[in-house]
């Protein structure tokens, strides 16, 4: 629908991730997991803010799915208390990300990548940061998204709570088999499984068949994030970069 709205073009997914509300900051989810002070703020993915009499919204979404509880799977135990011992017990508010390879540049606009243009994708080619790439294709606009097609792109993901940061889920598509690994880790509350949408609107409860993918959920302390994992020949790492992205044509 927010593409329909927009010309084709899909909401904003780009660094950087932390800061609060302003009106210079634009996500389709406007917050950061190992943010104090995003990380419960229900506020950022359905209100309206008003600063120096410019009234604007950090989450694109929200005109679509303005109920903020959508954002957080009921099994997601992960909490505020997660980010260190001095913080209270209070229920975190997302626990899905975005895939990154899906959505355009809002905060990081430069020379050559302007507001509106597909996201640079660096970690498809196995780096990091913002970075632009051009081996793997990124999709800006629903018609740009050929290659795996809608009903194979996934967009959205359950991401595990002990590394879900900002609102990006990083897969690496240039290291395969030997040389895999798990940048950012999917959830598997359900069972082994993790709920994921895909480009043509369809969704999905996907098992994963490699114990590796299932990270033990620890409740990690601020900066203890997992990072990369090396998980060579994981067919789940496999079927990932898959459904993530395709070589540049």
């Amino acid at each position: 629908m927010y593409a329909e709205d927009n010309n084709e073009v899909l909401p904003p997914n780009d660094y950087p991730v932390n800061g609060g509300p302003s009106p210079s900051y634009r996500s389709w989810a406007a917050d950061s997991m190992v943010n104090a002070n995003e990380c419960t703020n229900i506020g950022l993915l359905n209100n309206t803010y008003t600063v120096s009499g410019i009234t604007f919204q950090d989450t694109d979404l929200t005109p679509y799915q303005p109920n903020p509880v959508a954002y957080k799977c009921p099994a997601d135990p992960s909490t505020q208390q997660w980010l260190g011992s001095g913080y209270p017990p209070t229920a975190r508010v997302r626990s899905y990300s975005m895939n990154c390879a899906v959505g355009t540049i809002y905060n990081s606009p430069s020379a050559g990548h302007p507001i509106g243009s597909p996201v640079l994708g660096s970690w498809l080619a196995g780096g990091s940061g913002i970075g632009a790439q051009t081996t793997w294709q990124t999709y800006g606009k629903l018609t740009s998204i050929r290659s795996p097609g809608p009903s194979d792109l996934w967009v959205l993901i359950d991401e595990n709570p002990d590394g879900i940061n900002d609102p990006v889920f990083a897969v690496e598509c240039a290291d395969t088999g030997a040389s895999a690994e798990l940048v950012d880790h999917p959830a598997w509350f359900h069972n082994g499984c993790a709920g994921m949408s895909y480009a043509d609107g369809h969704s999905e409860i996907h098992r994963w068949l490699d114990g590796r993918t299932e990270l033990p959920i620890t409740g990690r302390s601020l900066g203890a994030s997992p990072g990369a994992v090396a998980s060579p020949n994981n067919p789940d790492v496999a079927w990932l970069q898959q459904h993530t992205s395709a070589p540049a044509q």
